[in-house]
């Protein structure tokens, strides 16, 4: 009777070490990844710092305090899913090299799937009945919409502004100002945004190439800078940072 307990011991342990194993389930994709559109190359990691992420509140303010504060966008994600972990654009960030992601999120606006259903009687509508049209509406997990952009810290810029580039066929006297990066020549001369800028030097600002090649040719030097701020023309003369590496 005692070898009763030590056989029903060892058939558990036989049963447990027979037992085939769960397989894991399969990893989610990184729908960050899978969307993601790139407006340039992605850059070295220039401060071997791992990526800060935040809770975007307002695209156009967001955007434009990046840029004056030194940032520039490499690309963006885009997409409708469920409930999608934010540390998915983390990783996606680290893949960029970004030293920065803005995350934003709300509920899509997806109305329910409606199946056609057996038209019913005028009684009372069942509860899988909406009561309208006979139509049966079918559980559906919540869709959001995700955005997601990213940001790298630019080197020291010669000048420091970001302007808006014309159209390919648009005759313009100058580039409109978006923002001044702060501490910046540009930001010493008070240009600001909203206000365009005209020349640098004897260049006219026709479009951005001209602007590239202003830069590049005044950098690491004394130039003066011509701009209109509302109904007012300013000259300013102030010293360009040299080329950044």
């Amino acid at each position: 009777m005692r070898l009763l307990p030590l056989l029903l011991v060892l058939l558990t342990v036989g049963c447990a070490t027979t037992k085939t194993p769960m397989e894991a389930p399969p990893a989610q994709a990184n729908l960050y990844a899978k969307f993601y559109r790139a407006y340039v190359k992605t850059p070295p990691n220039r401060t071997g710092m791992p990526p800060r992420i935040y809770r975007g509140q307002d695209q156009e303010s967001d955007y434009r305090r990046l840029l004056e504060d030194g940032y520039d966008i490499l690309g963006y994600s885009s997409f409708v899913g469920g409930d999608v972990p934010s540390d998915q654009a983390l990783e996606q960030a680290k893949t960029l090299n970004a030293d920065i992601v803005l995350v934003y999120s709300q509920h899509a606006n997806i109305k329910p799937v409606g199946l056609p259903s057996k038209p019913k009687s005028k009684s009372a509508p069942t509860s899988e009945d909406d009561g309208r049209n006979g139509r049966l509406i079918t559980a559906q997990a919540p869709q959001y919409e995700y955005f997601a952009s990213y940001w790298t810290r630019l080197p020291p810029p010669i000048l420091g502004l970001h302007v808006k580039e014309p159209a390919a066929n648009e005759a313009v006297a100058g580039l409109p100002v978006v923002a001044v990066i702060k501490n910046s020549p540009a930001a010493e001369a008070e240009i600001q945004a909203g206000d365009t800028l005209l020349r640098i030097g004897d260049t006219d600002m026709r479009n951005v190439d001209a602007l590239t090649r202003a830069t590049r040719r005044y950098a690491g030097q004394q130039v003066e800078v011509v701009f209109a701020h509302e109904a007012d023309t300013r000259h300013k003369t102030i010293v360009l940072n040299t080329k950044s590496d």
